[in-house]
């Protein structure tokens, strides 16, 4: 018996590669194909990643005062509810007792200025109050490079 040449067997093995690698290709598509009914939709959808289409959403997600003898103290907690990252978040609170008058007006300084998809962060803020005053009005504007909410509060003394 006359031995192959080394090259004959060579591309013997690699046919031999090739045809075993295209059977797992096939088998491979046959199984995603069979997983999403062969809907070409579905399919699409099973090799291109969603992406999410939910901006970021910061919302107020905790509000805590506390009266003392001469002031209110305040904290107050925000939420990213959204997909994506909120940024350059800030926020302005406005304080005016019964009658109308300023009490507070100023940008609270905040733990974080972005925060990811269910972060939260915290910011606190002192109003100082008169022995007539009664209730406390609170508004809370929460701004971020996608959008804005504002919020009112009430604190009763």
């Amino acid at each position: 018996m006359s031995e192959q040449p080394l090259y004959i067997i060579m591309s013997k093995k690699k046919s031999a590669i090739i045809v075993i690698a295209a059977i797992l290709i096939l088998s491979g598509f046959l199984y995603v194909g069979y997983v999403n009914d062969f809907n070409i939709q579905n399919i699409k959808e099973y090799f291109i990643p969603q992406t999410s289409n939910n901006p970021a959403e910061v919302e107020l997600y905790t509000f805590s005062d506390l009266v003392s003898r001469n002031s209110v103290n305040v904290e107050m907690w925000i939420i990213n509810i959204g997909d994506e990252t909120a940024k350059d978040i800030s926020v302005f609170v406005r304080s005016r007792n019964q009658d109308g008058e300023i009490l507070f007006s100023e940008n609270i300084s905040l733990t974080v200025i972005l925060l990811q998809k269910d972060d939260t962060c915290s910011g606190t803020y002192v109003v100082t109050k008169t022995d007539n005053d009664t209730t406390i009005l609170h508004t809370i504007e929460i701004t971020w490079l996608d959008g804005r909410t504002t919020y009112s509060k009430e604190t009763k003394l």
